[in-house]
């Protein structure tokens, strides 16, 4: 009987316990998954120079202020290829054979209530071409009306027009032409397929955009060529002229020798100093003469300036205007036959002019 109420007694006990507390006892404890350094998040390093220069995508003969501290107006007015000789303040500029310029017209506005400064440093202009590679402006600007160096100063309000050129790969377009003032403000402008292209004399025929520059630019007897006598930014600038060819069976000066078998193709020729050049020399150094043949050879001229009717040779002292005529001559073969002359400057990069005989 004593067990019989024992029993009941354990019984009652458990009864008394509450079923949330039986259940919490169930219920598996949570536990937290530990984190590796594989499951963070990982953090991207900073990058310097991926940030592009704030700016505005600009368009032609539309007037923009570049500049915050400091702010001058500019409008690009018109942008143009060109091969030939460009006026630069007291030089002249005239790409080589393996490039072209980009000619950029634009003008300054001072929009500020002070009188302000500007030169060719004002702005920094860049041409990006369509491989992505960029190319520097001079770092120079010029006046239109005298092709002089622009460095004066502005009145408030007051506009003043200009032009500057960057160098370019004598082939292709450019994607873009960006401007940038001090404070590395840019204007941006996509220019594809928008330049002036390139006059007929030098433009490639191979490329029907206009925007490739030939090595060998076509001339024609009576008609001058410019021609440049030293590197491609020079002071002093000649325009030369073929008059006529003839061919000779003797040497044209006193002291001459002729090759066996051959015979003198002599070309009779004037060239005039243009302004506003200082007083030159010009001598046999600074003429390349060459004849090509009907079979592709080329014959080279000798390289001296003969008197227009005697038999000496001759240097020139030029100065303002001046023109002076010479002739130069090119031993060929008998049998052979001319068939065009090529002019050119002293150093083998130059542009190339040719005259289809």
């Amino acid at each position: 009987m004593r067990n019989v109420c024992a029993a009941l007694a354990v019984l009652c006990l458990i009864a008394a316990i509450p079923a949330a507390t039986v259940a919490q006892a169930k219920k598996k404890p949570q536990t937290k998954k530990p984190t590796t350094s594989s499951q963070k998040k990982p953090v991207k390093p900073p990058v310097l120079g991926t940030k592009q220069m704030s700016g505005d995508q600009a368009v032609v003969r539309t007037e923009y202020t570049l500049g915050k501290d400091d702010p001058m107006n500019i409008k690009v007015t018109r942008v143009e290829y060109r091969a030939d000789r460009i006026r630069a303040g007291e030089y002249f500029y005239e790409p080589d054979a393996a490039h072209k310029a980009l000619v950029v017209y634009f003008t300054f506005h001072n929009p500020q209530s002070l009188d302000r400064p500007v030169t060719g440093g004002t702005f920094k202009f860049m041409a990006v071409d369509t491989q992505g590679t960029n190319h520097d402006g001079s770092r120079t600007a010029f006046r239109p009306d005298t092709g002089s160096d622009i460095d004066l100063q502005l009145k408030p309000g007051q506009k003043m027009d200009a032009y500057t050129y960057v160098a370019l790969p004598a082939k292709g377009d450019i994607e873009k032409l960006i401007i940038q003032s001090h404070d590395d403000r840019v204007l941006r402008y996509a220019l594809t397929g928008k330049v002036k292209p390139l006059e007929a004399a030098y433009a490639d025929p191979d490329d029907k955009s206009g925007c490739s520059a030939r090595s060998e630019c076509a001339a024609k007897v009576g008609v001058p060529f410019p021609l440049p006598l030293r590197e491609p930014v020079y002071q002093s600038a000649f325009d030369v002229t073929v008059d006529s060819h003839t061919v000779v069976s003797e040497p044209i000066t006193e002291d001459g020798e002729l090759p066996e078998d051959h015979v003198n193709l002599v070309v009779s020729l004037r060239a005039r100093l243009v302004p506003p050049s200082p007083k030159t020399a010009l001598d046999f150094s600074g003429l390349n003469i060459s004849a090509r043949m009907d079979d592709g050879s080329v014959a080279e001229g000798i390289r001296e300036l003969v008197h227009a009717t005697g038999k000496r040779s001759v240097d020139f002292n030029l100065e303002k205007a001046a023109e002076v005529k010479f002739r130069m001559s090119i031993p060929i073969p008998k049998d052979a036959k001319p068939t065009a002359l090529i002019i050119k400057g002293p150093f083998d990069e130059m542009r190339s002019w040719v005259i289809e005989l």
